[in-house]
């Protein structure tokens, strides 16, 4: 579902609100002749994606701008560079695209939305960076967020961005299996390894193919009576059985 977070930021009010703000803006209030002269008093920043994500923000959006001596007031309309401000916030790790366009009343819009995190890499060879939710790489988020999977191991892109992402979205689309598996550790030649959190052991799942009938299974297997007992670690990867261990 999509939802739109809007901050509507009034320059010129005081000095302190106009300090805080960054950017390129300018407005409309006269005539055609006049109006690329005009010194802008509005801009709204919205972000849509906001309610999955919550990581991204408009005071954000304006912090980064800031940060890279981009004024959002006192410019008109004419010496405002959209294109310049959208290249900006395009670069924010969070920030899928970007567009900045002026309505009639002269208010610069600007249309954020939102990158959402599926799950974080830690690799063996000491690369970091996050999965987004459309199967994409991104910038590694150093902050957590709300049911975070983190990944370790020998995780190639090309499987992370793939196969493991399809497995994690499955489990996460799972009512019940939502916070069960936070932690994957994957060996060499992409052996799948799941950490259950009320459980506490590992459960190896091996290669994806077959995941959604291969979860199924372990998750008929803890409604049993077997299943509820403590073992060290489980292997869901065999076809008919699981193996206990």
């Amino acid at each position: 579902m999509k939802k739109w977070v809007k901050i509507l930021i009034i320059c010129g009010v005081s000095v302190a609100a106009s300090a805080m703000l960054v950017g390129l803006i300018c407005g409309i209030s006269g005539g055609k002749e006049d109006a690329r002269q005009e010194v802008c008093s509005e801009v709204m920043i919205e972000i849509t994606n906001a309610d999955s994500c919550k990581l991204l923000n408009p005071d954000d959006v304006s912090r980064y701008l800031e940060q890279r001596g981009l004024k959002l007031s006192g410019l008109t309309r004419e010496s405002t560079n959209l294109s310049q401000v959208e290249e900006v916030i395009n670069t924010m790790v969070m920030v899928d695209h970007t567009e900045c366009y002026f309505d009639n009343g002269g208010i610069l819009n600007i249309m954020v939305t939102a990158r959402i995190p599926l799950f974080k890499v830690k690799n063996k060879q000491g690369d970091k960076y996050c999965i987004d939710k459309k199967g994409r790489q991104m910038g590694y988020v150093d902050f957590d967020w709300s049911g975070e999977v983190l990944v370790t191991g020998d995780v190639p892109l090309d499987f992370a961005e793939g196969s493991l992402c399809e497995l994690i979205m499955y489990i996460k689309s799972q009512k019940n299996l939502r916070d069960e598996f936070t932690k994957f550790d994957i060996d060499k030649g992409n052996i799948v390894k799941m950490y259950s959190n009320t459980h506490k052991y590992v459960v190896t799942l091996g290669k994806t193919d077959r995941y959604e009938q291969k979860i199924d299974k372990l998750v008929r297997f803890w409604d049993t009576e077997c299943g509820k007992k403590t073992f060290k670690e489980l292997n869901i990867d065999f076809y008919g059985q699981v193996v206990a261990k």
